[in-house]
This record gives structure tokens, sequence and C-alpha cells, in this order.
């Protein structure tokens, strides 16, 4: 076994650099500005994409097409949501991932305990929340708060805070919603 002295300096060592690497949610780079849009981190060779700026989680939209499988995106890839973030209560709509019959999210979402805060998302479009629709998808360890979800003219399906509609052996697990209001 390692000297206990040993053992001690490397797990103060390893606590110091814990508490450097903690992320401030004030940070102005975690909160979005309604326009930002950020390159995200790929490992094409893991097929895995970190998130860590409220820019980069709008992205998921935005590149949408480059990783597309049919009518899934990100099938077979694994995001992992590396900070709290806050979207500033700018509406997303337009925004939000897999957002219709030929776009629904396919892959998997861990949101490593971290939340999403400040959700707004409005309009007249069916499939309305944070992921529109899951198809064959997975979320874990993700907690939203401060969501409000307008649905506009009352004809609607399909609307939630954290999934609007999910199908075909989809899972969402160890998630939270906190504060939400549907109007």
């Amino acid at each position: 076994p390692a000297d206990p002295l040993f053992r001690s300096s490397y797990l103060l060592a390893a606590m110091t650099a814990m508490q450097a690497s903690a992320v401030d949610i004030t940070d102005p780079n975690l909160i979005w500005d309604g326009k930002k849009i950020e390159d995200f981190k790929v490992y094409k060779d893991t097929k895995t994409i970190y998130i860590y700026t409220p820019g980069q989680f709008i992205a998921l939209h935005d590149k949408w097409e480059n990783y597309k499988s049919g009518d899934r995106g990100y099938s077979g890839w694994t995001i992992y949501l590396m900070n709290d973030i806050d979207l500033n209560n700018q509406n997303i709509q337009p925004l939000t991932i897999g957002w219709y019959d030929g776009h629904r999210f396919g892959g998997n979402f861990d949101g490593q305990g971290h939340t999403i805060q400040n959700i707004y998302i409005g309009g007249k479009e069916d499939d309305r929340a944070l992921f529109g629709w899951i198809d064959n998808g997975r979320i874990e360890n993700l907690r939203l708060e401060n969501v409000t979800i307008e649905a506009g003219d009352g004809g609607n399906e399909h609307v939630g805070a954290l999934c609007g509609r999910m199908e075909y052996h989809s899972t969402i697990s160890h998630c939270a919603v906190v504060n939400c209001t549907v109007k």
C-alpha cells in the first residue's frame, strides 16, 4: 500500500484541482445573448460531442444536417453537457432539438447533473419542448429550471418542458423540471 502521507497529498491535490475548475453560472459566457451560435467539441472516433456554452447547445439545432441519419439527428452520438447554462429567456422555439417529423432527436444527451435554466419556448408549432421529438433517443441526468412554454393558438400537440413527443424505445431518466409554466 502507498504511504499515507502520499495518499493525503494526492487527495488534497485532486480536491484543489476540482475546486479550481468549478464554474460560475454568472459567467457571461454561460448566459445566452439570443444570437451567438458557437462550434462545439466533436470527437468523431468516439461519436462524442461536448457542450460547454449556451451557444454550443443552440448549435445542436443549427448543425443538425451534419449529424443526420434518415429522420433522426445525432443517432449513435453521445452529447455531454459540461456546465450549467442559462438561455436567458430568449425564445428558442426555432432552435429546439428534434423539432418535427423529419428532424427527430435519436442520440444520447447526458446532462451530467447540470442545469439549463431560464428556458422560453413560444410559437405555434407542434412538438414544442427543449427536445421537441425524441425517436430512439435518450435524455438523462439533466435539470431544467424556470421554464416557460407558450402554446400559441391552442391547436398545438405534443408540448412539454423537456420533451414534446417521444417514441420508439426512447427514455428519459434522472431528469427534473423545476418551476415550469405552460400557457
